[in-house]
């Protein structure tokens, strides 16, 4: 029996883990056999999970192997000290892997520091995944302790979340759920189903940079969803940015003063956003937009924080 293409969920799963942790040379030679980079075997753009296979498949133990060692590394992490800069990138419902893009151009931005996609899928798909999981807290908690982790032996390194789509849900809800004083530096939500009315200061309170939402009214998918990934009212935020909520006490509002909304606007679609659900991860965009956000400190002249003290 002859396996010519594997993109099962569960390879795509154990593959992501062995890559996050730079183990996936290992996956491929155990997997595929000693001459995974002959040209008997052909590994082609490991990010696209195709694998051109012309042997046998595994034995089933050393399938239990790879599957048990994946979860592990998920549980566990790596066992080595994390390194910063990094930037933690969750993708939106049903996991489509828009996380090569983005890091392409974070790349191309001139940012040098770590990547990381945190995997917070179902498996069961998009509807699943943005009904149930990006609520649920389970996920979210999951990325709350290994942000807690990476901070533990490093309290001044850099580290930046990115969420798209119905991770953004997640990502807020990983900020809330850190422990006192642990911080992050910037966040970026794109393209967010986050409810633009949520209540974001619990989870600003755990940034110490800014927190930065993409938003476009023709964006089409947000435009015809039914409910928002956090199930809260009114818009989501990836159509008209985030809006302060009426009724909140003045020391909260000034955690508002870290969030800046980006909306779509004509020049953009020269990096590759023409206002689009996922074209905001046109790694041009991610270049020229958000990787120079991220290594500054400071606001770009026509970014304007969405509180300020009149």
């Amino acid at each position: 029996m002859v396996y010519r293409w594997l993109t099962t969920p569960t390879i795509k799963i154990i593959v992501h883990e062995f890559q996050k942790c730079g183990l996936l040379p290992v996956f491929c030679s155990m997997f595929f056999g000693s001459d995974v980079f002959s040209g008997r075997l052909r590994c082609t753009g490991c990010p696209s999970w195709h694998f051109r296979h012309r042997g046998f498949p595994p034995p089933p133990m050393l399938l239990r192997w790879l599957c048990l060692s994946a979860i592990c590394l998920t549980v566990f992490g790596c066992g080595a000290k994390p390194q910063t800069p990094m930037v933690i990138f969750l993708d939106g419902a049903g996991h489509f892997g828009y996380a090569g893009r983005v890091h392409r151009g974070l790349r191309q931005g001139g940012f040098e520091g770590r990547f990381q996609s945190f995997m917070w899928t179902s498996l069961l798909g998009p509807a699943v995944d943005h009904l149930v999981v990006a609520r649920a807290g389970g996920r979210a908690g999951a990325l709350a302790r290994r942000i807690e982790r990476i901070r533990a032996p490093d309290n001044q390194g850099r580290i930046h979340l990115i969420g798209l789509s119905a991770g953004t849900a997640v990502v807020v809800a990983a900020l809330e759920r850190l422990d006192n004083g642990v911080m992050v530096d910037n966040v970026v939500l794109l393209s967010s189903s986050l409810s633009a009315r949520r209540n974001l200061t619990p989870a600003l309170r755990h940034v110490q940079g800014h927190f930065y939402v993409t938003a476009s009214r023709g964006d089409g998918i947000l435009s015809v969803l039914p409910v928002n990934a956090d199930g809260g009212s009114g818009p989501p935020a990836g159509r008209t940015g985030v809006q302060i909520p009426r009724v909140l006490a003045n020391d909260d509002r000034e955690q508002y003063r870290k969030v800046v909304n980006l909306p779509w606007k004509p020049a953009y679609a020269g990096t590759g956003w023409d206002g689009g659900h996922t074209r905001v991860t046109s790694p041009k965009f991610i270049e020229k937009v958000i990787a120079p956000r991220l290594r500054s400190d400071q606001l770009f002249p026509l970014d304007r924080p969405l509180y300020r003290q009149k």
